[in-house]
Formats: structure tokens, sequence, C-alpha cells
């Protein structure tokens, strides 16, 4: 997998583009294009793909909260620090 399609930010490309999908699909079952049956398989796989990227986005996006404030946890120690041994 790429290191792209990791990221909270493709998460949310890929849904919205789940979503604009599914609406074709949508006017494609009602127009008669595809049959229900097919409809409804499609979008079954399509509604799991989408649940799954939202819950991947939200354990990305918390990762990513944590590490940003253990950045910034670890920059506060470093100003710290040359003040401590300087005592």
């Amino acid at each position: 997998m790429m290191k792209w399609a990791c990221s909270p930010a493709y998460s949310f490309v890929r849904i919205a583009e789940l979503s604009a999908i599914f609406k074709r699909l949508y006017e494609d079952s009602v127009t008669g294009r595809i049959s229900d049956e097919r409809f409804r398989e499609l979008s079954a796989d399509y509604e799991a793909e989408q649940k799954e990227l939202k819950e991947k986005a939200v354990a990305l996006q918390s990762e990513l909260s944590k590490t940003l404030e253990a950045t910034a946890n670890a920059e506060k120690f470093m100003k710290m620090v040359p003040q401590v041994h300087q005592l």
C-alpha cells in the first residue's frame, strides 16, 4: 500500500469519491441500466468500504494527534534541558 493511501486525507478523498459513485449507481438503478440485484451488491460493497475508510480516518487522525502532542512535549522538554543544565 502506498504511503498516501495510509493518510487521513486519502480516506476523506476516497469517501467523497464513493459518495459520487453511489449517486451514479443509484441513478443507473432508477433508470434501469443495472438490475436491482446488482445495485444491492455494489451499494453494499461501496458502503462497507466507506464505513471502513471512515473508521480508518478516525484512527489515523487520533494517531496523528497523539504524535503531534508527543512532538510538542518533546520540544518543550528540549527547551527546558539547557536551563536545568545551567543550574
